[in-house]
């Protein structure tokens, strides 16, 4: 009762003679010299770690590598003490090598001249984040980005949006507040309705019309299951991705749900609809571009756009069956080996069963299992269980009352 419940791997005796005697389970919580020791004990400890990381960081790295996850868990349910759980936080950057791990004051440190933002990248398998095309723009630009890779990280975003220092000393001193920016958003638009619509004429005039003729073949191919396709200058030697709307749910969100329902045992995937963003500059997408103005009905446009996007959703880690795009991709190498610009995609035939048949199925099943048992033998059960059985089937086991 002393502590919370995310320091429950804290262990130890409290020794006090300010605890009344009388006091109830049920109302300890009510007590304030109760609650000014609870309050006391958390300061102690948060103390203790935070000089522990900046003295010791060697030995902090051992803690965090046990304990850190209660860290997180903290930070989403003691919101008082926000600000001192996430200096514990530690993480791994683009820029880290192998088991390397910093935390925030260690990132604004190595923060570029004018960068304003703190930028992250969330996700579930680092080794997918750091070749996902998000990151084509911050490493052409050598602007470091956190990268979140356990699933409570995805909840930990969702309750903190920055995070603030102080710089100088006495009357100088200044607050200085540093926003978290997702990298894996889409560009966001503030403009007035008329001004949107405006700017997005201008923008249209600046795109060939050999791209927006081919952005709305896209559109066209992979139907709703994006929000648009459009042209981006943020997939540096990628290229294509899907980016979340600025206006929707954070990828955060969306993947905190996920983990939700499935827990809740309710867990049915829906891919996210994202926008599927394009590099007119990289090699393949220009020829796409080229083919498509040359030939608007080429039959290799099609699986190479939907693979494509399929390609970007398993970066994502939101293909729910990675194993379906094998058809597709025998197709394209077989038109890429023999040259010809239409070969038949082979499909695995899938006999489909409703959710009733399912479960008839499995109770058939049970009831097969169960008859199986009943037609071995008696003796034969007895023989291969390889104990000794009374006349009457029980078990005979040997035991010493004396032996402890």
């Amino acid at each position: 009762e002393l502590i919370p419940h995310w320091m429950r791997f804290i262990k130890g005796i409290v020794e006090s003679d300010e605890i009344p005697l009388n006091i109830a389970r049920e109302t300890i919580q009510s007590n304030r010299r109760i609650r000014k020791m609870s309050d006391l004990l958390i300061k102690r400890f948060l103390r203790e770690l935070k000089g522990n990381a900046e003295l010791h960081p060697d030995k902090y790295k051992e803690f965090w590598s046990v304990y850190g996850e209660f860290i997180k868990e903290g930070l989403i349910q003691d919101r008082g003490r926000e600000k001192r759980l996430k200096d514990l936080l530690r993480f791994k950057t683009s820029k880290t090598k192998d088991d390397e791990i910093i935390g925030f004051k260690e990132y604004l440190e190595r923060m570029k001249d004018g960068q304003e933002d703190i930028y992250y990248l969330a996700g579930e398998n680092i080794n997918r984040m750091k070749i996902s095309p998000h990151l084509g723009y911050y490493l052409e630009n050598d602007l470091e980005v956190i990268l979140f890779d356990t699933p409570i990280d995805n909840f930990i975003m969702m309750n903190i949006q920055e995070y603030t220092v102080t710089e100088g000393e006495g009357e100088d001193s200044k607050v200085k507040i540093y926003k978290f920016k997702p990298i894996d958003i889409s560009e966001k638009v503030e403009e007035s309705k008329d001004k949107k619509d405006e700017k997005k004429e201008k923008k249209k005039e600046k795109i060939p019309k050999e791209t927006r003729k081919f952005l709305e073949r896209v559109q066209e191919i992979i139907g709703d299951k994006i929000v648009e396709a459009k042209v981006s200058n943020l997939l540096h030697n990628y290229p294509c991705r899907l980016a979340t709307p600025a206006e929707g749910p954070s990828s955060s969100m969306q993947r905190a749900m996920r983990y939700y329902t499935h827990v809740k045992g309710t867990d049915t995937f829906q891919v996210p609809r994202k926008i599927f963003e394009l590099n007119p500059d990289h090699p393949l997408i220009r020829d796409l571009i080229k083919l498509h103005s040359d030939d608007p009905k080429s039959t290799k446009l099609e699986p190479v756009i939907l693979q494509l996007f399929e390609n970007s959703l398993l970066a994502e880690g939101d293909l729910p069956e990675p194993a379906s795009m094998v058809p597709r991709i025998n197709q394209i190498l077989e038109m890429f080996i023999t040259g010809k610009d239409e070969v038949e995609r082979i499909e695995p035939k899938v006999q489909e069963v409703s959710e009733e048949e399912e479960e008839v199925k499995e109770d058939d099943q049970r009831e097969e299992n169960a008859e199986t048992i009943e037609k071995v033998p008696e003796n034969e059960q007895k023989k291969d269980s390889g104990k000794d059985y009374n006349k009457d089937g029980k078990l005979i086991v040997d035991a010493d009352l004396e032996d402890d």
